[in-house]
């Protein structure tokens, strides 16, 4: 697969790469347990990258494609004793990831519409 030549995360060494079709629809800042990052949402995945570090690696992302998302919803985690609502992503594994992005409410019926529709697939514009 041919790459689109336009990253996310251009500061820092590790960036990822938007596949073809793929767009941003907002970035906001989240914490993702106690670490500061920021989230991007675009038609496809879900990207946290970490701030505050200079040379990220991959392995310090978090990537998820929207088909690995079972559910997605919000939750009141104990560890900031239920006071702020986080961004609860269920996967397919049975993993269940917390993001701290601010008023969830808002951002919530959002990412469940960009999730619902149908994803570009490279070669399908001219069949």
């Amino acid at each position: 697969m041919e790459g689109t030549g336009r990253f996310i995360g251009s500061r820092w060494t590790a960036r990822v790469e938007l596949l073809p079709g793929e767009f941003e629809v907002f970035t906001r800042s989240a914490r993702r347990g106690w670490r500061v990052g920021q989230l991007v949402f675009t038609n496809q995945r879900f990207i946290w990258l970490p701030k505050f570090k200079r040379n990220v690696e991959a392995s310090d992302m978090l990537v998820i494609p929207h088909e690995r998302v079972m559910s997605c919803g919000t939750a009141r985690p104990w560890q900031h004793l239920f006071l702020e609502r986080a961004l609860r992503l269920r996967l397919q594994s049975g993993e269940t990831i917390l993001l701290m992005a601010g008023d969830v409410e808002t951002i919530l019926p959002l990412v469940r519409d960009y999730m619902s529709r149908g994803r570009y697939q490279p070669g399908e514009l001219f069949n």
